[in-house]
Formats: structure tokens, sequence, C-alpha cells
């Protein structure tokens, strides 16, 4: 979608590559800061949610706490999901639509 913009050539390049980066910085920081959480490295591992991650969570904020933050951490990934989803299919309508407006395909009786 960079046709629409100023200088798109030049835009579009440091839109994806800034987007790459900030996430790159901020996962790190997520990392750090799980790594930095872990209380009890072995009970971490062999925790009996089978999900370390959320291990995590119990042991720093709680119960209710961990719930919190799994619902952010699930939603976060619906969400990402879904607009992977919803922008693919965009451009999928968008190329048929296009397609059968000057080839007529798939072709109209009449």
């Amino acid at each position: 979608m960079t046709e629409e913009t100023r200088n798109a050539a030049m835009s579009g390049s440091i839109g994806i590559v800034t987007s790459i980066g900030v996430s790159a910085f901020l996962g790190w920081f997520l990392i750090l800061g799980l790594l930095f959480s872990i209380q009890n490295l072995e009970k971490t591992i062999a925790s009996d949610t089978g999900q370390p991650v959320t291990q995590i969570f119990l042991d720093t904020v709680g119960e209710k706490g961990a719930i919190a933050l799994m619902v952010i951490v699930i939603g976060a990934m619906y969400f990402c999901g879904f607009v992977i989803l919803k922008g693919g299919s965009v451009k999928v309508l968008m190329t048929v639509y296009s397609l059968a407006e000057h080839f007529r395909s798939p072709p109209t009786p009449g």
C-alpha cells in the first residue's frame, strides 16, 4: 500500500525496516524480562502447567495475575493472526475482482 504515500520507494522500505527493528528491540526486552523473572529454573521447566511462560507468570504475580497476563498474550496472538488472515484475504479478493473485471473470469452468461 505504499504507492499512495510520498516517496513510496523509500518510505515503504523505511517502514518495513523500522517495524522489524522495533519488534526485535521490544521482543528482546520481553525475553530479558521473562528470564530475570525466573525464580527456580528446574521448577519452571518441569512445571505442572506444561508452559514455562505461564509458570513464570504464576511465580511472579500469582494465579489471578497469571490468568490476566495469559489472556493478554492469547488475545495478542489471536488479533495478530486475525490481521494477517484478514489482510491476506482482502488482497486475494482484490486480485480476483481485478482479474474478473479485466478478463471476465469466471464467464457470465449473456
